[in-house]
């Protein structure tokens, strides 16, 4: 059940609320690598360059569903797209999923992906194994994204971000690392090293805030509330006197919305 806070002041209403995206991210989960540098498909990547792919399930993003997936060398995918590029941007806006969008060159290591599980849990694993920085680092970094099915999570993993002695992206410090889905952009980090950070995992909240509250037919004594719903069916309303924090107890519960 998700509350909604009204703030009532003399004659007036108010709403306080924090709006947020769909998904959310845990950066302290503990995932398990899956190096599939051995058995995954190798999309033979250059430079700068693209490779679509069809996961065998639908995947889905903010209410988009879609098997096309097409992967870019500069460490990211985009989402429900069979053109377009994958910049050097840290900053990237074309929707889909940025593990690590940098400069990444194609000078030495793999680009491959692979599908492993059963149906319905089956998850599509897409990995950048010792790739270098441009211009052709000494070092290669490793990661991956894994898309799950059904549930529609995604994680990002990291098992080597370190380019060589010096270099200003290790750690991801000079990389993107985001969702891009409908609904905008979810941002990790851009710019900002991970700090020993190997696992992100992105999931829509179990209890979806409520949005866009508005309150109509005011009087002294009563009000028409009416708000997005975000995903949830039920919901609590407590009315207090502005400056009060955050209630308590509970509030009184309801199904209707207005």
């Amino acid at each position: 059940m998700k509350r909604i806070l009204l703030f009532l002041m003399v004659f007036s209403l108010a709403f306080s609320g924090q709006v947020i995206g769909q998904l959310e991210y845990d950066n302290t989960c503990t995932t398990a690598f899956d190096d599939i540098s051995g058995t995954g498909v190798d999309l033979n990547l250059s430079d700068d360059g693209e490779a679509n792919i069809t996961i065998p399930f639908a995947f889905s993003l903010d209410g988009v569903s879609s098997t096309n997936l097409r992967v870019g060398n500069n460490g990211g995918i985009l989402f429900n797209a069979t053109t377009g590029d994958v910049s050097t941007s840290s900053t990237p806006t074309g929707q889909g999923f940025y593990p690590f969008a940098d400069d990444i060159d194609s000078d030495y290591g793999t680009v491959v992906w692979q599908t492993l599980g059963s149906s319905p849990n089956r998850r599509v694993v897409v990995m950048w194994n010792d790739r270098p920085h441009y211009s052709n680092s000494p070092s290669g970094a490793t990661f991956e994204v894994i898309l799950y099915e059904t549930t529609n999570e995604i994680v990002f993993l990291y098992q080597d971000t370190d380019f060589g002695a010096g270099n200003s992206a290790n750690d991801a410090a000079s990389a993107g690392i985001r969702v891009v889905g409908a609904n905008g952009a979810y941002v990790y980090s851009v710019d900002a090293a991970l700090g020993g950070v190997t696992c992100i995992h992105w999931a829509v909240p179990t209890c979806p805030p409520p949005t866009a509250l508005t309150a109509t037919a005011i009087t002294a004594t009563s009000a028409d509330l009416g708000w997005t719903t975000g995903g949830a069916s039920n919901w609590e309303i407590v009315v207090q006197n502005a400056g009060s924090g955050a209630p308590a107890g509970a509030g009184t519960g309801t199904s209707s919305n207005p």
